[in-house]
C-alpha cells in the first residue's frame, strides 16, 4: 500500500509560517448569532477536512482553512501542489468537497464556495473559477451543507436549496434554487441523480430527475426500505452508508437501496461508537470515538490504483487501519481515495486522489 502525505498544520498548535499568505474571502459576512442546529466545535457532525479530486482542505483552527491544490486541476498549469490559505469571518461549522470545488458552512449559517465553477457548483451565477471563498446568496441562514460531484445543496429553514448540476447531464443551475420535497429535513446528502433527506430521523430518497420539474415533484420520492432512525447519510455514486442514532451503520449498493440481502449490509463494528463516516466507490470507513479508523469493503488495501467503472463492494469484514500510532482527528474521501487528518499536523492520503505522486 502506497502512502501519501501533504504537510498541514495542527489546529491551534503552531504559529502561522511567514511564507504563507492568508487571503480574506470577498464579501465577508457580518458576524451574527449561530444559526440553530449548526454543528459546534467538538460536535461529532463537525467536519474539518474536505477532499476533492484536485485539492485537500483542512480547518486549521476555528476560522482558518488551508488548501493544497494539485497541478492536475485543469485550471492549473503547474504539476506541483499549491498551498492556499483562507480566513472566514465566523467559525467554521462544516467543510465539504465535490469533484473539484469546496464549500464551507460557517457558524452564522453563511455558505462559502471556491474551486471550479464549470457547472455552476459555486452558486455565483456565471462567474468563473475562484481561488477564494465566495459567499453564496441564500434566503436565510443554512443549517446543513452537502456537496455532490458537481452539485451543492444547503438546508435553509428545513428546505433544500441546490445549485450546480442537480440532474446528471441536465442543465446546470448557477444560483441556488429551492428544491421541492414534501417534508422538512434536518440533514441532506446528494449524489448522482439522488437527493437524500433525513426528516424526523427517517431517510427519504428523491430522484432529482423529477425534482427539477415542479409538476413531477409528487413522483420524486423513490421507494426504499426503512433504515431505522438515522442521524447521518454519506453517499458515493451508487452506494451509501447511514449512521443510526443508536450508533449502528447500514450500507448498501444501488440507489435507492433495495430490500434484498445482497444490497444492504450492517457491518459488525465490535461495539465501537462511530464519530464520522466516509464512503468510497468500493467501500467505506468509520472514525470511531476512540480515534480508531475502521474500514470495510475494498478499502484501503486496493486503493493504490484507480478502478474502472462501478464496482460492487465486496463486503469484507471491517478491519482496523493502523496509521503508525498517529491519532486521527478527521476523515474524508473521494470515489477512490481516502484522507485522514492526524494530530501530529498532517494529512495522510491513500489511493487515486489529488495527492497522487507526492509520496512521503
Amino acid at each position: 500500500m502506497r502512502r501519501y502525505f501533504v504537510t498541514a498544520i495542527l489546529v491551534g498548535a503552531c504559529s502561522e509560517p511567514t511564507s504563507m499568505q492568508t487571503a480574506r474571502p470577498r464579501n465577508s459576512p457580518v458576524p451574527a448569532p449561530s444559526a440553530p442546529g449548526l454543528p459546534q466545535p467538538g460536535d461529532a457532525r463537525r467536519a474539518v477536512l474536505a477532499v476533492t479530486d484536485f485539492r485537500v482542505c483542512l480547518a486549521r483552527d476555528a476560522r482558518r482553512i488551508s488548501c493544497w491544490v494539485s497541478g492536475e486541476d485543469p485550471d492549473r498549469s503547474s504539476g506541483n501542489l499549491v498551498e492556499r490559505n483562507h480566513a472566514l469571518a465566523a467559525d467554521i461549522a462544516v467543510l465539504a468537497g465535490g469533484k473539484s470545488h469546496v464549500c464551507a458552512l460557517d457558524a452564522t449559517g453563511a455558505v462559502w464556495c471556491w474551486g471550479n465553477n464549470d457547472h455552476g457548483q459555486l452558486g455565483t451565477g456565471g462567474k468563473p473559477h475562484s481561488d477564494e471563498p465566495i459567499r453564496v446568496g441564500l434566503p436565510g441562514p443554512a443549517t446543513d451543507l452537502t456537496l455532490g460531484y458537481e452539485t451543492s445543496c444547503a438546508l435553509v429553514g428545513g428546505k433544500p436549496y441546490c445549485w450546480g448540476e442537480l440532474e446528471q447531464g441536465g442543465a446546470p443551475q448557477r444560483t441556488p434554487h429551492q428544491v421541492e420535497i414534501p417534508r422538512l429535513a434536518s440533514r441532506l446528502a446528494i449524489t448522482m441523480n439522488m437527493l437524500v433527506a433525513i426528516s424526523d430521523s427517517a431517510v427519504h430518497f428523491y430522484d432529482t430527475a423529477f425534482l427539477t420539474e415542479r409538476a413531477m415533484v409528487e413522483k420524486a420520492e423513490a421507494p426504499a426500505p426503512a433504515l431505522g432512525a438515522v442521524r447521518e447519510v454519506q453517499l458515493r455514486a451508487l452506494s451509501g452508508c447511514a449512521l443510526g442514532v443508536d450508533g449502528t451503520v447500514t450500507c448498501w449498493n444501488g440507489m435507492p437501496p433495495s430490500d434484498t440481502s445482497s444490497r444492504i449490509r450492517r457491518p459488525a463494528l465490535a461495539g465501537r461508537r462511530v464519530r464520522q463516516l466516509a464512503t468510497l466507490q468500493n467501500g467505506a470507513c468509520a472514525l470511531m470515538v476512540d480515534d480508531v479508523l475502521v474500514c470495510w469493503g475494498g478499502v484501503p488495501g486496493d486503493l493504490d490504483e484507480p478502478h474502472e467503472g462501478i464496482r460492487e463492494i465486496p463486503w469484507e469484514a471491517p478491519r482496523v487501519v493502523p496509521l503508525d500510532g498517529e491519532k486521527i482527528t478527521a476523515i474524508a474521501a473521494t470515489s477512490y481515495g481516502l484522507c485522514a487528518a492526524v494530530a501530529s499536523g498532517g494529512v495522510t492520503c491513500w489511493g487515486h486522489d489529488m495527492v497522487r505522486g507526492h509520496a512521503r
